[in-house]
């Protein structure tokens, strides 16, 4: 019974000390990432300033601007051909279709019109 709480009192150490190193990695590596953004975000003004010199919060707000500006046109550029293109060829030919298929984590089909996991596919009846 004594070896037994040796070897407790001695796995407790082991797993306090992965925890401090685990704390430890994930605020260095928290603290990394920051380092990075600011690192990414001083080269983002000062080639914006090249073009225009303006202030340093003007010129991220365009910068960010003009990223959800480009994301919503690859969105749109998506949803054109899945609606106008695909969808209407389905329709014209009479092939029956589910939009908005849901896929689970196996690849099983697991509901319609609803967001389940961030797969959502036309399925092709």
């Amino acid at each position: 019974m004594v070896k037994k709480q040796e070897k407790n009192k001695t796995q407790l150490i082991i797993e306090d000390d992965d925890k401090i190193i685990n704390e430890f990695n994930n605020k260095y590596v928290i603290q990394k990432i920051e380092e990075n953004k600011q690192i990414k975000l001083k080269k983002i003004i000062e080639e914006l300033k090249l073009i225009y010199p303006l202030q340093d919060e003007i010129l991220i707000e365009l910068y960010n601007k003009s990223i959800s500006i480009h994301q919503s046109n690859i969105q749109g550029n998506g949803d054109f051909l899945e609606n106008d293109i695909v969808v209407s060829e389905l329709t014209k030919h009479n092939i029956p279709f589910k939009q908005q298929v849901t896929i689970g984590k196996d690849g099983i089909i697991v509901g319609f019109n609803e967001k389940k996991v961030n797969v959502i596919i036309l399925l092709i009846l």
